[in-house]
């Protein structure tokens, strides 16, 4: 049986990382066997022969919300995927999309509304997926537009970890929880890391005949008070402290995200994908 040649890139950061354990570790649902490459992605010199390779799975990026810097955003987000496209023209893409693309609007989002990014981060992958789709229709390409990934042990972005991941760190080295004036309006869809990678999976073995931009969130936005207050809860200690939101993220900061699943599902995805306070009732104690 012919062996798959995978490449992740971003195999160091959050997501990637966890896909490339779950494949080493804990992926037995692979019918084929499989050689994995890995990439930072710091530039187009570091990746290997991309016309070798079967599937790509492109989380590389500069996943900074608040990042000024236009031309590295530019290169490194922008120009490295369409790199990896140009180049790997026998091999099913996976990429890493965001949310973020929608912009701050108070309404649960579907594929097809209109993007409204409203940071360089977001107007990248706005870029990427636009491409993608009116340029490159007929590849085998799947944008995944990733909603608020989380984890309860994996710091992921150190200037912007996953809110569980500080938030229960926070809560056993002092016992205070810090949240933003206003937290029980502050509601994000979170989607645990867990079912990430299990969709992420889903679409590596799924056959696809053309290029496509899906939803991967829970569908069940919570509120930032509701989990600390669900961790504190859960720990049986715990308070909360109220700070003021930093100046610099006040411009891009999304008050609200909902997935709407309806494509996802309509691809065949079946699987539950719990709430992420189910996910802190079941493991955290």
């Amino acid at each position: 049986m012919h062996t798959k040649n995978i490449l992740i890139t971003g195999h160091q950061g959050f997501i990637g990382s966890c896909l490339l354990k779950s494949i080493y570790n804990e992926w037995s649902i692979v019918p084929y066997p499989t050689k994995v490459y890995t990439s930072d992605y710091d530039n187009q010199y570091k990746l290997p022969d991309l016309s070798e390779m079967d599937i790509v799975i492109h989380m590389g990026a500069i996943s900074s919300t608040n990042s000024t810097d236009r031309e590295e955003i530019f290169d490194k987000n922008v120009m490295s995927t369409i790199n990896i496209i140009e180049k790997a023209k026998n091999a099913k893409i996976i990429y890493a999309s965001s949310a973020s693309t929608y912009g701050s609007i108070n309404e649960r989002r579907s594929e097809d509304d209109p993007l409204r990014p409203q940071s360089l981060y977001a107007m990248s992958k706005a870029i990427i997926d636009d491409v993608v789709l009116n340029y490159f229709p007929h590849r085998k390409i799947v944008g995944l537009r990733f909603f608020n990934v989380c984890s309860f042990n994996f710091e992921g972005h150190k200037k912007q970890p996953s809110p569980t991941f500080s938030f229960l760190k926070q809560l056993r080295e002092t016992g205070q929880v810090k949240l933003f004036f206003g937290s029980k309006d502050i509601f994000r869809d979170f989607i645990y890391i867990e079912d990430v990678i299990d969709i992420v999976q889903y679409f590596i073995l799924k056959e696809i005949n053309h290029s496509i931009v899906v939803n991967v969130g829970s569908g069940k936005p919570v509120s930032f008070e509701q989990i600390a207050d669900k961790m504190i809860d859960s720990l049986g200690f715990g308070e909360k402290v109220y700070i003021e939101r930093p100046v610099d993220i006040l411009k891009s900061y999304q008050t609200y995200t909902e997935a709407s699943l309806d494509y996802l599902r309509g691809l065949g995805y079946t699987h539950n994908i719990p709430s992420i306070l189910d996910y802190i009732e079941d493991r955290i104690s």
